[in-house]
């Protein structure tokens, strides 16, 4: 079973809201458990124990912004060890490429958990250091 990743980038407000919609949609239509989360960079920047306790050893399915980002968030969230991570690029991609990426396909709906910031005052800015490059 795949853990779902939903970042709603609402600090930065990087992705496009027909976007967001479209992949909010998409997962509520297909009757999966989802995590949300209105920062992702928040979360992992803190460490948050909820979402590395969700994540461990489990295929991951992120819906936020570029890969690269989201594998070096989870690095610093300490979650370097995902095997099977599958990204959704909501910031460029077409909205409609949600449901097919995800392979999703329920007739039920969505259960959303919401996983949230200790520190809703500070606005998560770092530098990210992309050891790929």
């Amino acid at each position: 079973m795949k853990t779902v990743v939903y970042c709603n980038c609402s600090q930065a407000n990087l992705i496009p809201e027909s976007s967001r919609k479209a992949a909010l949609d998409a997962l509520d239509a297909a009757g999966v458990e989802y995590l949300y989360t209105d920062d992702l960079c928040g979360l992992c920047a803190e460490q948050n124990p909820e979402l590395r306790k969700s994540l461990h050893n489990q295929e991951t399915v992120v819906l936020a912004c570029f890969p690269r980002t989201i594998r070096a968030l989870l690095n610093r969230a300490g979650l370097a060890g995902i095997q099977t991570l599958q990204t959704v690029n909501l910031r460029i991609g077409n909205p409609d490429t949600v449901t097919s990426a995800l392979n999703l396909n329920g007739v039920r709906p969505g259960k959303r958990i919401a996983l949230t910031r200790q520190n809703t005052d500070w606005q998560p800015w770092y530098p990210l250091i992309d050891e790929a490059r």
